[in-house]
């Protein structure tokens, strides 16, 4: 029988004591840290909001504009930046060409 955590995953690989293999127990220790880069506050908010359901993202910051994002990015160090992309192309792309450059940023 399939067991479904309250955001949908499935928990069919539980022990019978109701323990989760020490694999999946490893892999859930670890949160991935969010960096999210959006001018629109509400879009930022909303973001933010569906993220805090998952309980193995942590959001470290939150942008408002490209240069606030690599500096949070480069002082942070997230794991994953959710660049708004729609923002003009020069800048997004010379955002994306900096948190590749910069190992680690």
């Amino acid at each position: 029988m399939k067991t479904l955590d309250p955001i949908g995953r499935d928990h069919s690989m539980q022990h019978e004591d109701g323990g989760l293999p020490s694999l999946q127990i490893e892999m859930a220790a670890k949160l991935v840290r969010v960096l999210i880069a959006e001018d629109h506050a509400v879009v930022r908010e909303g973001t933010r909001k569906v993220l805090e359901r998952d309980p193995l993202l942590e959001t470290v910051a939150e942008a408002e504009d490209g240069r606030q994002a690599v500096s949070l990015a480069a002082q942070l160090k997230p794991d994953v930046v959710l660049l708004d992309v729609t923002r003009p192309r020069s800048i997004a792309a010379a955002m994306v060409t900096v948190f590749i450059s910069e190992p680690g940023a």
